[in-house]
């Protein structure tokens, strides 16, 4: 909406402080509000709405059928504004006002009607609990509770966001609060309790950070006297006469300065041909002989980036340092680097970047026996990049940047201490560290250059022990609380080390981390989360039905106590309701974690019986969380659905449906699904996929159960009723997920399954089918996993991957011999469209290195620019090229074959083999060599010369019986030539066309 009234027509610039002066109406902000109204009144008029300036023109008009609707904007009395309904037939009955005028917020005016501890603010239209309200401060309050009166109301108690009364101080003038009536109280969005506290922080200006950076240059002091002074007048006010510019200009307020304030200065060289240009202190600085001094400031590069810093007394030059502001090194006259420091007899000079651009350059340097004070330019802009001309003509514009210039007896730069028109003291750094704290001195907090107040740092990181609800680090109490009010507050999550006992999900708030204290080994790990109970079942994925792959040894029973397998495996069915411990959403993200299902505080995981943990179905789910992250978590046990579900899917939230560039890193996934990717099998509404989704160096089993029994076995208390696997990809626009390194490991049937998807990507994995343990014993022969897919699954690449210990990939590459006498006796059920396996088709071996085909039907071809192809290899050694083309071929007795030539006309080299291809000596009479032409309308076929006499070719077709018996005869038809075998008992024939 426009800006209101009240704000157009405002008393004073900034509304309620009279010091801001008056303020002039911007036509502008008229246009918008007249063109607000009008489109309102616009909008009613068009169906049939009313609306009034005041309620007493409303009640004189009652022309208007029963249940019509009016506003009332701009009624005197306030509490008259706001939605009406008629009551009577028209021309009788009455307004009765139902509801409130439908602003999400209402600007109130504080104009100092009331006292500073009791408020007394105007609006133009009715507060209420359904409506945010916009608040200035007119001026600080000095006492504890404060009320406000919102148009002559009852007097509301001001209370913050936690619910405490708001401190004496903790409201300036100036400030703008907002916050909406709640009963007998105005609650503030924001906690100001320590609003006292953060004004004094910011209006600090020393620095904090800085005692840590400069702890090594000067000797700690145990009182807090002052060790050195600034001896410059208008430290950061160079264009002030306190300073004399030679050949110089000074542009003052030019940039933001280190400390986030603009008061840095612009220094500008003149035109003055041939001069050097620099500044000094105007009044004459006293010094003592013999004594170090050191002169710093802050620089910025402009146009120009060299800076020259010289001393020199009345007795004369000393030395001095040029400091390139650009690069962060000093500089020799001749250009040289000289690096960030340099301590000579002489000098010591040195530069150090602040962020920003900035760099603090600082020289010292002792003075002359009968010294007594100091003389000279002091600070120059330097022409050049690396080589610094000191005398040159300007061009009146170019120069550098320069704020927070200090000159001191001390052998460094100290804590810069700024100075208007008297030399300031500097003090000890306990003194400063005491100050930090908010003892003696306010300060600012300086990190790297960045100025942040104390408030600022605090609310970085909130540590779980901090959050309101006792959180219990010793798994005894519940901790649910704490965890919600911690993750409400939307900064970096810390949670100590221990065990923290959880009773509801976590929902991660977008954009914030939850980071326990590093990483553990299985249920080891230091911070532990336990969802205890039985998890709110309350969230489904609409259209993420299982998918179903017929099982080739339905009915077979496994090599255990659980039954037979079933006669399908399948994809998790999310579509009924399921429960999820944490949910992330986008760029939140989780490191250093264990997240478990309760078993006993984790300790009935090291049990051997058939119990399971507290029941719950998903560990964390990554829920159209783009960006989400997890880092070196453990997100394993008893998960009856998935350690980890990611998910993209339509849900009604506003937001992207979509969950790509998520990145799981060092961390291990253990559940009846370790990892499950899933989206509707048919989209529901709008879903834009994983594209960019990554797994390094993670873990990723099936079910792992400390009896080492599988899913199904009926030793379980609550057997599941099929099996479980390591990772489940599906769903339509499934796409775009890559796995680096990672290992999958799991005891049951089910690797992978690959319903819808495409583009997924395996680099240096490792797959591993471990056996069953029964009771003790290892059962023989009992270690298989399968991958499976559905014809569905497309663009499956497993990229030089480490060995697939029984991982069986049958029908789409050959069974591995691993797999033989194991409990898989089938074809198996992989059958993705696009499949391929760096490791089964490229064989390294100390003897050789090659390449094998999945299945006989497989070609290896090679193509040229345009995607053709020109030469191909079969499963059966056949190469076929553009001038050469060969393969062994068997023709039973009186029987022919047709062979596709590679050209229309050319050579073919015929050897009649025997019986068997390798196992007797060639037949020297019925082998030869033809001449052919297929691709004209006369074909023809020559017998060459050197063939041997029961070897014929003629022009025509041959069936089987045309040439004579005892003889092979070559004959023609269009694109093929034909082989008749007469012999007497079926040949094999080698074939080598030559042309």
């Amino acid at each position: 909406m426009a800006i209101t009234a009240a704000e157009v027509w405002r008393d004073y610039e900034t509304d309620g402080v009279p010091s801001s002066g008056s303020h002039k109406v911007k036509k502008s902000d008229t246009r918008s509000w007249g063109a607000w109204v009008e489109g309102i009144i616009t909008a009613f008029t068009a169906n049939g709405g009313l609306i009034y300036s005041s309620k007493a023109a409303m009640d004189a008009d009652l022309a208007h059928g029963a249940n019509s609707s009016a506003w009332v904007i701009g009624d005197a009395t306030v509490a008259n504004n706001g939605i009406y309904r008629k009551i009577g037939a028209s021309g009788a009955g009455s307004w009765t006002r139902v509801a409130d005028l439908p602003f999400s917020f209402i600007i109130a005016s504080d104009a100092g009607a009331g006292t500073a501890n009791a408020i007394q603010a105007t609006t133009s239209i009715p507060v209420s609990g359904s409506a945010l309200v916009w608040m200035n401060i007119f001026e600080a309050n000095t006492a504890s509770p404060v009320t406000v009166s919102f148009n002559g109301g009852a007097a509301l108690t001001i209370k913050t966001n936690s619910g405490s009364d708001v401190a004496a101080g903790g409201l300036t003038a100036g400030m703008i609060v907002m916050g909406i009536v709640s009963g007998s109280t105005f609650r503030l969005v924001s906690d100001q309790a320590s609003a006292a506290v953060v004004a004094a922080a910011e209006a600090a200006k020393t620095v904090a950070e800085a005692s840590r950076l400069w702890a090594n240059m000067w000797a700690e002091q145990s009182t807090g006297s002052a060790v050195s002074s600034n001896l410059y007048l208008r430290s950061q006010e160079i264009d002030n006469a306190s300073w004399t510019k030679t050949n110089a200009t000074v542009t003052a307020n030019a940039v933001a300065a280190p400390d986030g304030t603009t008061t840095a200065d612009k220094l500008v060289e003149t035109t003055t041909a041939s001069v050097e240009h620099s500044i000094r202190q105007t009044a004459a600085i006293s010094v003592s002989a013999s004594t170090q001094y050191t002169r710093s400031g802050w620089f910025k590069a402009a146009e120009r980036n060299l800076v020259r810093l010289r001393f020199a007394t009345n007795i004369g030059f000393v030395t001095d340092a040029y400091f390139d502001v650009a690069t962060g090194v000093i500089r020799d006259t001749a250009g040289v680097s000289l690096g960030a420091e340099v301590v000579e007899a002489s000098r010591r000079a040195k530069i150090t970047y602040w962020g920003n651009g900035w760099y603090r350059c600082e020289l010292t340097a002792t003075t002359q026996a009968g010294a007594t004070i100091m003389s000279g330019g002091e600070f120059y802009p330097l022409q050049g990049t690396t080589v610094g001309v000191v005398s040159y003509t300007g061009d009146g514009v170019s120069g550098v940047y320069a704020w927070g210039l200090q000159f001191e007896q001390a052998p460094f730069a100290s804590v810069y201490t700024p100075t208007t028109s008297a030399a300031v003291s500097m003090y000890s750094a306990k003194h400063y560290a005491a100050a930090a704290e908010g003892v003696g001195v306010a300060v600012a907090v300086w990190p790297s250059g960045t100025l942040r107040t104390m408030k600022a740092r605090a609310t970085d990181t909130y540590c779980i022990l901090d959050a309101p609800g006792s959180a219990d680090p010793t798994g005894v109490n519940d901790s649910t609380s704490a965890f919600e009010a911690m993750i409400a507050g939307g900064v970096k999550c810390e949670v100590t080390a221990g065990s923290f006992l959880l009773t509801r999900k976590l929902v991660v708030p977008d954009g914030v981390e939850l980071v326990g204290q590093g990483r553990g080994y299985e249920f080891a790990h230091k911070t532990k989360l336990l969802f205890a109970g039985t998890g709110t079942k309350e969230h489904a994925i609409a259209g993420a039905t299982a998918t179903t792959v017929a099982n080739p040894d339905a009915g077979a029973p496994y090599l255990a106590d659980s039954g037979t397998r079933g006669n399908n495996y399948s994809t998790l069915d999310l579509t009924p309701n399921f429960s999820a411990a944490v949910i992330l959403g986008k760029a939140s993200g989780l490191k250093g974690l264990g997240i478990y299902p309760n078993f006993n505080g984790v300790a009935g995981y090291s049990g051997s019986d058939g119990a399971l943990s507290d029941n719950w179905d998903v560990g964390v789910w990554a829920r159209n969380a783009d960006w989400w992250n997890i880092e070196d978590c453990n997100v394993i046990g008893h998960w009856r659905k998935a350690a980890l579900l990611i998910s993209a899917h339509e849900i009604g939230d506003g937001k992207v449906p979509s969950c790509e560039l998520g990145h799981a890193i060092r961390s291990h996934f253990q559940g009846f699904r370790g990892v499950a990717i899933r989206t509707a099998e048919t989209v529901v509404g709008d879903n834009y996929g994983f594209a960019g989704t990554d797994f390094v160096n993670c873990l990723i089993k099936s079910l792992w159960h400390q009896s080492k029994h599988l899913a199904t076995s009926s030793f379980l208390s609550t057997p599941f009723s099929s099996p479980s696997g390591c990772m489940e990809i599906a769903g339509d626009i499934m796409r775009g997920v890559q796995f680096l390194n990672c290992t999958f490991m799991g005891r049951d049937d089910i690797a992978i399954f690959f319903g819808k998807c495409s583009e997924i990507k395996f680099e240096g994995c490792y797959e591993e089918g471990k056996s069953i343990n029964v009771n003790g014993a290892w059962l023989a022969n009992s270690d298989a996993m399968r991958m499976v897919a559905i014809s569905d699954a497309g663009a499956i690449d497993f990229g030089l991957n480490n060995s697939k210990y029984v991982v069986d990939f049958a029908p789409a590459q050959t069974r591995d011999s691993s797999l033989a006498g194991k409990r898989y006796t089938a074809a198996g059920a992989f059958n993705p469209a696009h499949h391929f396996d760096g490791d089964y088709s490229r064989r390294i071996f100390a003897s050789y290195i090659g390449y094998r085909m999945r299945k006989s039907t497989d070609q290896y071809r090679f193509e040229d620019e345009n995607g053709v192809g020109q030469v191909a290899i079969d499963a059966a050694g056949k190469v076929q090229a553009n001038l050469l083309f060969a393969g062994t071929i068997t023709i039973a007795d009186d029987a022919a074959v047709s062979i596709t030539t590679p050209k229309n006309g050319g050579q073919c080299v015929i050897t009649c083999c025997g019986s068997t291809e390798n196992g007797n000596f060639p037949d020297p009479l019925r082998s030869g060599t033809v001449f052919y032409d297929v691709g004209t309308a006369t074909l023809s076929a020559t017998k060459f010369s050197a063939a041997g006499t029961n070897f014929l070719a003629v022009n025509t077709d041959v069936t089987g019986t045309t040439g004579t018996d005892g003889n092979v005869t070559v004959g023609v038809v269009a694109g093929n030539i034909r082989i008749e075998n007469r012999a007497g008992s079926s040949q094999v024939f080698r074939y080598a066309f030559l042309g």
